[in-house]
């Protein structure tokens, strides 16, 4: 059985094609890579951080956005990443953060891993972003790594009384409003 051929192309012409696309797709290392849905908890939870970041972030320069919106890695990937909060200028037609900040990622049980590694470490290299959150969707818990200088440490917020900091743009986000509305499947002994 063959395996089907993989779609490659420049960024310049992802671009314009991607435009022509109803559904979204990364490009990764030149690779096109056609984005997945996700679960009602996985919308659920990141929709309600997008609200809790904007109201905090009201009357500020940053603003925070859902999965909508690409961010440019310097090697020339493009992400979407689950939430961005920019601190540039976009302008309407802009389709990518102009100064990303903050990068939100609800971990997925199919990539995970790939979350916690490769896409963290494309994320942190962005010369912009001073956080990056991981959420998970089966439990309130997230871990928020922060830009130190050239390094990056991390802080973990577990249960709904917890509470995730990110300094830089002045924002504390309680589990319990980025959680609320989603149930749990009850853990296995």
């Amino acid at each position: 059985m063959n395996a089907p051929a993989r779609l490659t192309m420049s960024f310049d012409r992802y671009i314009e094609w991607e435009k022509q696309q109803e559904r979204k797709h990364e490009l990764v290392d030149g690779v096109i890579t056609l984005m997945a849905g996700g679960t009602w908890a996985h919308g659920l939870i990141g929709a309600n951080f997008v609200a809790a970041l904007n109201l905090r972030l009201r009357g500020k320069p940053c603003r925070a956005i859902g999965s909508d919106f690409k961010v440019l890695i310097p090697t020339g990937n493009v992400r979407y990443p689950d939430i961005t909060v920019d601190c540039g200028k976009p302008k309407p037609g802009d389709l990518w953060a102009a100064e990303p900040r903050v990068i939100i990622e609800v971990l997925s049980p199919s990539t995970e891993w790939f979350d916690q590694t490769q896409k963290l470490e494309e994320y942190q290299s962005i010369p912009t972003v001073a956080h990056v959150a991981l959420l998970s969707q089966n439990r309130p818990f997230g871990r928020v790594w922060t830009r130190a200088g050239s390094a990056w440490t991390s802080v973990d917020a577990d249960g709904a009384d917890a509470v995730l900091a990110f300094p830089a743009i002045e924002t504390e986000v309680p589990l319990s409003e980025a959680y609320d509305g989603v149930e749990f499947a009850p853990l296995e002994s």
